[in-house]
Parts: C-alpha cells; structure tokens; sequence
C-alpha cells in the first residue's frame, strides 16, 4: 500500500490518461477500430493537460508524480502512436514491415530521449517539440488518410502517398523531440500558454465528436475531419513557428550579449 499512499489527486488523473493510451493500444492489436484508438490517443492529451492544471490549483508536487507523468507520455504519445502506425501500415503499405519496424523504434526512442532531457532539465523554458505535439501530427496525417475515402469520388491518390508520407515523418518527427531549433518559454513549460490549453481541448473535442459521427454518417464525419484536420494542422505548424522564432530571437540575444562583452 505504500506507493497508493504516495498518488495524489493529480496522479490519478495522470493514469486516468494512461487508460487512455492502454485501450489505443488494445484497439490497435484488435484492428477493426483504428480511428477508435487514435481518438483514445487524443482522450489521453486531455488528461495530459489536466493532471498539471490539478497539480497547480491543489499545490500538488511530488518526485513520484514525475516519473509517473514521464512513463504515461512515452506509452501514450509514443509507444501507443508507433503501434498504432504500424499496424496501419503494415501489409499493402510502402515500407516492408522490418523497415517499418525499425521506424517505430526510432520514433519511440525520440520520445525517450525527449522525456528524459525534460526531466533533467532545471531551465523554466524548454527546447524540443513536445510529444502530444509530435504524436498530434502523425495522427492528424493518420486521419486525413482514414477518412479521405468517404468523399465522392475521392480515388485513392492521396492514400498511396500516405502509405509513404507517414512512415517518412516517423523519421523525421523523432528530431523535432531532441531538436534545439525549438525553444519555448516558462509558460509553455508551466503549461499556462492558453493556445496550448485551447489546442488540446480542440482535439478532445475532434475525437469525441468523429467517434460519434462515425456510427451515423461516414461522408459527413469525412467533411468534419477534413476541416478539424486543417484546423490542427495548421496550429501545429504555428505552434512550429513560435519555437523557430525564439531560437531566432534567443540567437540574437546572445549575439549581442557576447558583442558587448568584447
């Protein structure tokens, strides 16, 4: 009993996500509901965002809700997206599945590496994409794919391109976790920056409201996803462009610094 005497309000809803990322990946091995388990993925960004709003309103602090926080994102945002992929992608796809595998691996690693350099790191910002960001974007591109067929006449041009853009962007998303061209504040760290706080709950909301679309109307679930996808997509590469902007900004400074000291 001695470690649930340890978890407080804030890391019940820590696990409350990792349930989240659990059923993804039971979905996942079942394979008749993919959308079903990117849409848990989503659920579990939620939870993400919740459990440090519970922790600041309540004053929760504690080196076991760290960790705990640390192991549910790398299940969640990257063992849960990389199995998911996978079993997407494998059969009829691009990439035979070694390669794919191997392209799993990486993107799970990228996720490793981008928890634990958060963990030990003592900055009040950060550098590096996060991992709901990283995952948001494969599983954006998953969707688009997943419901490009229920438009009229839509052929299946984008969906052999999927078959290739996807596996690629596992490659390259990984960089993005450990890349140091991605600087953000002590709000994004704090997780006060509202348009973060508005982005997950937008997603929440994409995920709840396709999975119910999906029992009664396929085509117009298709035209929903297509916008929210835009949607997405196009604040994630905002969310991009702020952390170029102040590693620019942050390249500056120190230039000028270092010009006034000589």
């Amino acid at each position: 009993m001695g470690v649930l005497k340890e978890l407080k309000l804030k890391d019940l809803v820590t696990l409350l996500g990792t349930s989240c990322g659990i059923m993804s990946i039971i979905l996942t091995i079942d394979g008749r509901y993919l959308w079903a388990a990117a849409a848990f993925i989503y659920f579990s960004m939620v939870f993400d965002l919740l459990d440090g709003i519970v922790a600041k309103r309540m004053n929760q602090a504690n080196e076991l809700g760290k960790i705990l926080d640390s192991m549910s994102d790398l299940l969640c945002f990257g063992i849960a997206p990389a199995v998911l992929m996978y079993r997407a992608y494998t059969g009829g796809g691009a990439f035979p599945p070694f390669a794919l595998m191997l392209f799993c691996a990486i993107f799970i690693i990228g996720a490793i590496l981008r928890l634990t350099w958060f963990s030990i790191s003592e900055n009040k910002g950060y550098e590096g994409v996060t991992t709901p960001v990283t995952s948001s974007l494969i599983l954006t591109l998953f969707f688009i794919d997943t419901f490009y067929g229920y438009f009229p006449d839509s052929g299946s041009l984008l969906g052999e391109i999927m078959k290739y853009i996807i596996p690629i962007c596992m490659l390259i998303l990984p960089y993005l976790n450990v890349s140091r061209f991605f600087v953000y504040g002590e709000g994004v760290r704090a997780r006060e920056n509202k348009r973060i706080t508005f982005f997950l709950f937008l997603i929440m909301g994409f995920g709840l409201i396709s999975s119910i679309l999906t029992f009664f109307n396929h085509e117009i679930t298709g035209l929903y996803i297509y916008v929210l996808c835009v949607s997405i997509a196009v604040m994630l590469f905002f969310y991009l462009g702020i952390g170029i902007l102040n590693y620019i900004k942050r390249k500056k400074e120190m230039t000028k610094s270092n010009c006034i000291i000589d």
